[in-house]
């Protein structure tokens, strides 16, 4: 029997008669909600499941963490009462093998690939390290009270502890252990990202949190509550999002300011740790920055006409957010702002001493999103060599250059829609936005606060505004016309939709 996850309400009735019982297994099929989703890894009962397109696949049991970084997945496995496993595998499952077996229970691991290192807790009150190959096993703290949950940034290592508190240490050595968060309510997950912490709080039986502090515990913020109970998060950098499961086996979405909440996946029964499965890898450049040494400067003549300059610039920044192997310079599998660095770094001396715009340049509304993306990537690195900085000024500049003449509300996407729907916007300043949907008596359903937003094209699903088809108390809207309304500092514009069910 297959379980339907219509309305997240699934009922088995069993009438039997003649015989003591009966006993039978019923599953639930995941039921993605969205097209395209990310690559996610989850565990949920223990077993890690990898989610491709919409298919479910199981990987591993006996799974207490994953992580995601360097072409590779990673997890630790319990193998007794006081033993376990590091495990590593490609991304899709494939040629899993056991790195090393330690005797106590690994539970959090994260992954240094600067560092080519790998970090766990585990069940003795430890954070453990070793190479990428699981040798060379060494205690980076030890004497911790149920640490847990475990990420790594700028140098230090992140660790839950207790389930009431986020602490950190330094990874290079130095042995004191900061309290970054105390006195929190059940912690059920913790990710990195930028300058900030994320986690997930239980509050009560049903409800919970997000929140978001800086990385010293400064600036603390509950960026949401909701009616279930969030568990495993990520941060896809890339996307600029927030991922979460909860208590009602689902996935959800969020914008980085805890807005724009969506379910991405229903019906996974029980789902804990969760990983996106790019949102690690971009972590891992940004860990700790560094500058990639000179090779021969034939491997950045990307146009093989001789010369390494500003036109192999720009031809790597048109492909953006892509993994065309002419143009990964670095050949880490994808083309991302390392890659305009490393040629910008190695131009010929005959090229311009600073990045200057190529004149015949055209950029579609595609790759100025992803521009925007690589600067904000760049930006959260906290890099500030010279190479980084011409990298960002020459960014910057494409994306100025490529600014929208007027700010603009766009038809939605798709339109008619049911139950979910896409508003794109272009702006040509920097400028707060809000969007308020209407019924047609002029009554106000849904407003959506996003926050000051830098001038560009936000048409895209990752950048556009996204309703979901509820009003202001999760409600689902009926069918008819509606209209929204895009503010800014300086203007406001207004279109229609149509729901259809």
């Amino acid at each position: 029997l297959t379980l339907g996850s219509k309305h997240g309400i699934n009922r088995v009735r069993a009438k039997v008669s003649g015989v003591h019982g009966v006993t039978f297994r019923a599953r639930i099929d995941p039921a993605v909600l969205v097209a395209n989703p990310p690559v996610m890894y989850w565990i949920a009962d223990g077993i890690l499941y990898r989610l491709a397109d919409t298919k479910a696949e199981k990987i591993a049991e006996d799974v207490n963490g994953v992580a995601v970084g360097g072409g590779a997945l990673y997890w630790t496995a319990q193998t007794g009462p006081s033993s376990g496993t590091i495990n590593r595998a490609s991304l899709d499952g494939s040629r899993a093998t056991v790195l090393t077996s330690i005797l106590s229970v690994p539970i959090g691991i994260a992954v240094s690939t600067a560092g080519s290192k790998l970090y766990w807790t585990n069940s003795r009150g430890r954070v453990q390290r070793a190479s990428l190959d699981g040798s060379g096993i060494e205690n980076i703290v030890e004497n911790l009270s149920n640490p847990r949950h475990i990420a790594l940034r700028n140098g230090y290592i992140y660790w839950t502890e207790g389930g009431d508190s986020i602490r950190r240490v330094n990874m290079n050595g130095q042995q004191v252990v900061q309290d970054v968060a105390t006195n929190l309510a059940s912690v059920g997950g913790l990710a990195v990202s930028g300058d900030n912490l994320y986690w997930t709080e239980q509050t009560d039986d049903s409800s919970g949190t997000i929140n978001r502090a800086n990385l010293d515990g400064t600036q603390f913020v509950t960026l949401t509550s909701i009616l279930s109970v969030p568990m495993g998060i990520s941060v896809d950098p890339v996307g600029r999002n927030l991922y979460w499961t909860n208590s009602r086996g689902r996935v959800q979405r969020a914008n980085l300011n805890g807005s724009g909440i969506n379910i991405i996946v229903t019906g996974l029964i029980s789902a804990t740790k969760l990983v996106i499965g790019g949102a690690n890898v971009a972590e891992a450049v940004m860990e700790q920055p560094s500058q990639p040494a000179k090779k021969d400067t034939a491997a950045y003549d990307v146009n093989g006409d001789g010369t390494v300059d500003n036109v192999d610039a720009g031809l790597v920044v048109g492909s953006l957010g892509t993994t065309t192997a002419k143009y990964d310079v670095d050949g880490d599998g994808s083309v991302t702002f390392t890659d305009v660095q490393l040629i910008l770094n190695n131009r010929d001396e005959g090229a311009a001493a600073a990045p200057m715009i190529v004149g015949n340049l055209k950029l579609t509304a595609v790759q100025i999103d992803r521009i925007q993306e690589q600067i904000d990537l760049l930006i959260a690195t906290g890099d500030r060599s010279p190479a980084a900085m011409w990298t960002l000024v020459y960014l910057q500049q494409l994306l100025a250059a490529a600014r929208p003449e007027k700010t603009q509300l766009l038809a939605n996407y798709p339109n008619p829609f049911n139950p979910e729907t896409w508003i794109p916007y272009e702006l040509a300043t920097d400028t707060n936005v809000k969007i308020t949907i209407y019924n047609t008596q002029g009554v106000v359903i849904r407003t959506l606060a996003l926050g000051h937003q830098s001038a560009g094209y936000y048409t895209s699903r990752s950048r556009a505004a996204y309703w979901d088809g509820q009003n202001a108390f999760g409600e689902r809207v009926a069918s008819g016309l509606y209209f929204y309304q895009l503010q800014t500092d300086d203007r406001s514009q207004m279109r229609k939709m149509l729901i259809l069910k």
